[in-house]
């Protein structure tokens, strides 16, 4: 079984498109999870209406604790052992997964796989692999078209980000999920550097493509929380520096 996993906090106004485009796909067997962290907006009425129309559609709701707690819910309610997390402001082209799992299958060395992210208002890459440098770090090939000549490959990278994340129920029990204590963000690059230690790879796939609104729509639903963005840059940064191959000079 497929199990996807949506994090989803105040977004009523992407989560339709959202899971139109997830259902929109060719899966046999599968589920998609919604959890949501805590919505005070129309987040759950929609989503408990496509639960009652879609049986492959489950939702839960948690008190807001954050998008690592919601995929750590995500992933113990999961019946899969391939879990995938798609937030609630993606929108996935035609192919995604099965890109997603080709990549994810090459090696199994592999850990974490994650998707060509791409604004929705200009069809340029938003994220297609991390790099750092000593002070900080480069979402790789951003402002690129698309189909760039330079973004038509897989990649192994250092970290990913989770906006589009696969990896499976075994190894993400393994290393204890995301770490919670981080807000936010970082989680996800946190997460990647965890798996690594145990001797895991982090790839990209060039044929998974999503739209990302994200960053692109000012009142997207993560800006309510973007105050503790340098705070889980630091906490991150603690934890992981000694971690990092400065591959971005």
């Amino acid at each position: 079984m497929i199990s996807i996993i949506v994090p989803a906090y105040n977004a009523a106004g992407t989560i339709k498109h959202c899971l139109n485009t997830l259902l929109d796909q060719d899966f046999a067997d599968y589920e998609i999870i919604v959890i949501d962290d805590g919505s005070n907006d129309s987040t759950g009425d929609i989503c408990k209406k496509y639960m009652q129309e879609q049986q492959n559609i489950r939702y839960i709701r948690q008190e807001n604790a954050g998008p690592s707690a919601a995929r750590n819910n995500g992933t113990q309610n999961a019946k899969g052992e391939y879990i995938t997390f798609v937030d609630s402001d993606i929108f996935v082209w035609d192919g995604w997964y099965e890109a997603l799992h080709k990549t994810f299958a090459n090696s199994d060395k592999i850990g974490a796989v994650g998707a060509k992210l791409i604004n929705p208002l200009n069809n340029r890459i938003i994220d297609f692999g991390i790099m750092y440098s000593k002070y900080n770090a480069a979402h790789t090939m951003m402002g690129l078209l698309y189909d760039h000549p330079l973004a038509k490959m897989d990649r192994r990278v250092q970290t990913v980000c989770s906006a589009i994340m696969m990896t499976t129920k075994t190894l993400y029990q393994k290393i204890g999920g995301m770490d919670e204590d981080i807000p936010y963000s970082y989680t996800d690059c946190d997460y990647c550097f965890r798996l690594r230690d145990i001797g895991f790879e982090t790839w990209v796939s060039a044929g998974a493509i999503a739209y990302h609104k994200g960053g692109t729509d000012p009142n997207n639903s993560k800006s309510a929380f973007s105050y503790y963005r340098l705070d889980a840059k630091g906490m991150y940064g603690m934890k992981d520096y000694a971690k990092i191959v400065y591959d971005n000079a």
